[in-house]
């Protein structure tokens, strides 16, 4: 059986260059590839996956992200724990998998409660830049997130 892979919204989640992960692992395992954007049903929920990739974000898409799954939620538990598709979350993609997520405004949001823990968010400061330069003959181009 071939090697099935599904990214999870790479059109609304690139934090930290989370992309470059998806691109590694696509690499690494030449697996058969699919990408589900925000906007369709999440493909995985076919059938037929093995891995499936979901990448940091922010929380405005946390929260969407989550309306968007919360109907799955029986059927990504059935998945996840008859060990038919397995997850790769990086960053806070975990926290969807938790029973809620506290916000610093108070509000409870309800997640998949496929961990029994509550994450609790708290606002980062962050800081962004970009780097335009030359290594020798080359252009590069340099971009942190901290």
């Amino acid at each position: 059986m071939e090697l099935k892979i599904c990214h999870l919204y790479p059109d609304v989640l690139n934090l930290y260059g989370d992309r470059g992960n998806w691109d590694y692992l696509k690499a690494c395992l030449n697996p058969e590839a699919i990408e589900t954007s925000i906007t369709e049903r999440p493909r995985f929920l076919d059938g037929g996956v093995s891995l499936v990739y979901l990448a940091s974000m922010t929380e405005r898409s946390q929260e969407r992200i989550l309306e968007t799954l919360l109907p799955y939620r029986e059927q990504i538990r059935s998945l996840a724990s008859s060990g038919e598709t397995l997850f790769f979350l990086t960053g806070n993609a975990l926290e969807l998998f938790c029973r809620a997520i506290r916000t610093e405004d108070g509000r409870e949001l309800p997640a998949l409660g496929l961990i029994d823990c509550c994450a609790e968010r708290i606002y980062p400061k962050r800081a962004n830049s970009l780097f335009l330069g030359r290594y020798g003959n080359e252009e590069i181009v340099g971009y942190t997130s901290r």
